[in-house]
């Protein structure tokens, strides 16, 4: 067996001392309008449509059970059982349209995140660039930053120019 030496990189000589800056995540999440816009929109189309097949998948199950009861006690004519069973298949096909329609929603939220990630990532190489800074933390509740000291922090000074570049891209 030969022994291996692993490779290790040398340090980046940097002329500088590194910047580092953070936002409150949070804050950014509650207060950007393009994701207070994409929260309101998706939120609530896809509220008052898991709401309409909640109560359909319901009223179904509650036909359905009344059926199979029909059925087992014989009160129920074979012409009308039909009839019930096409109705219980139609609302069938009625909630998979419906479960479909709430992908769709989903997905189509899930675009618009990843457009406003896009518009984000970029306003912040922008924002590190012009201020020569290193590194843009994210610091809330969910983070890995277990401190950070407050004079580093440019939440307000990031989300008034990214609300306004938001208006901006609006307006065109």
């Amino acid at each position: 067996l030969r022994s291996v030496t692993p490779a290790v990189a040398s340090p980046v000589e940097i002329s500088r001392p590194e910047k580092l800056l953070y936002v409150n995540i949070d804050t950014i999440d509650a207060n950007y309008k393009a994701f207070a816009e994409l929260s309101k929109d998706a939120g609530d189309s896809y509220a008052r449509l898991q709401k309409q097949y909640q109560k359909k998948a319901a009223d179904l199950q509650v036909r359905y059970d009344r059926y199979q009861e029909q059925l087992n006690t014989g009160a129920i004519t074979p012409s009308t059982a039909v009839l019930e069973e096409n109705a219980i298949n139609n609302g069938m096909a009625d909630l998979k349209s419906m479960e479909a329609e709430l992908d769709a929603l989903q997905a189509e939220a899930m675009e618009k995140n990843a457009v406003i990630t896009r518009d984000v990532t970029a306003f912040f190489e922008k924002y590190a660039g012009s201020r020569k800074v290193d590194f843009v933390f994210a610091y809330g509740g969910a983070s890995n930053v277990l401190y950070a000291n407050s004079e580093l922090d440019v939440t307000n000074e990031v989300l008034d120019q990214l609300n306004a570049e938001y208006e901006k891209k609006g307006k065109k």
